[in-house]
């Protein structure tokens, strides 16, 4: 393909959600990813208020697509857009922002007046504010602290690294400083990133937001997820094999945590499964509990 042609702000890529588009095979066309992921509604809006037209098509043109791509959207479970609920009556609306780096949503969620209780795939769901949200989250660690160590004097909790949970650490460390059993709770680690640069470790932002404003923490409770060295190279196999060991150590008999909290990325991975990986394959071992995918940062 001439590099002339090549689209700015995308990348080539070579991965595919199917084998083939309309009988032909998907090695034929030339799948781009944008360099930097924006919500979709946000990027339209934007080129529609700069006047590029050429991301709009027209009415006719899209109801012929539709005819085409709409049988191989549904074969092939295509993601869904997302829907925005809320209108001007309840006030539930989505603002917009303008910076140096193009159009965004100032909210991904319209804002309520407080919390929302729903229920989804037989489990309890709350929705709103970010306050109220991790206000709730935070109070359904708290209780399940208070049951386990009550019941057997010890709470094991795994927490996520990322963005995701940074609220509820710094809501924990403000509000729930002197009101939970800290010094029962062992705090593990769901991932950690593969880097010789301290400050991308997912263990030094829980530290940062948590862990080093809780002084009744015992240091033997804290279980960082090592990075191994070997011969001067990263080595993240051995890493999780020791952890492995460490916690089966640690949890006994009952392989199970109290807690574990879990984030999820904008392309869909948890704890650091990410879509296309080779670990979603992984059928031999059926008490999985840590494993290496590093790509070193």
């Amino acid at each position: 393909m001439n590099r002339r042609y090549m689209p700015k702000g995308w990348t080539l890529t070579t991965r595919f959600n199917t084998d083939s588009y309309m009988g032909v095979p998907g090695s034929c066309f030339y799948v781009f990813t944008p360099e930097k992921k924006r919500d979709a509604y946000s990027f339209l809006i934007e080129h529609l208020l700069l006047g590029h037209g050429e991301h709009f098509v027209s009415t006719k043109v899209l109801k012929e697509s539709w005819e085409v791509w709409g049988p191989v959207a549904k074969r092939n479970e295509l993601v869904q857009p997302r829907i925005y609920p809320g209108d001007n009556d309840t006030m539930e609306v989505l603002d917009f922002v303008y910076s140096r780096h193009g159009l965004s949503f100032s909210a991904m969620m319209p804002e309520t007046k407080k919390a929302k209780q729903t229920s989804w795939l037989g489990g309890n769901v709350t929705s709103g504010p970010l306050g109220d949200t991790v206000a709730a989250l935070a109070g359904l660690v708290e209780k399940a602290i208070g049951d386990a160590v009550r019941d057997r004097n010890v709470f094991h909790i795994a927490l996520s690294g990322g963005s995701t949970p940074l609220p509820l650490f710094q809501y924990l460390a403000s509000t729930r400083a002197g009101s939970i059993s800290w010094e029962k709770v062992h705090i593990w680690q769901v991932d950690e990133r593969c880097s010789r640069d301290p400050s991308k470790s997912n263990f030094n932002g829980l530290c940062r937001a948590l862990i080093d404003k809780m002084p009744d923490l015992k240091y033997e409770h804290i279980h960082p997820m090592s990075l191994g060295l070997y011969g001067n190279e990263l080595c993240p196999n051995a890493s999780s094999e020791a952890y492995e060991h460490e916690m089966s150590a640690y949890l006994g008999s009952s392989k199970t945590f109290d807690l574990v909290l879990l984030g999820v990325g904008l392309d869909g991975h948890v704890a650091s499964l990410f879509p296309f990986s080779d670990v979603l394959r992984e059928d031999s071992r059926y008490e999985m509990w840590v494993v290496a995918r590093c790509k070193v940062l």
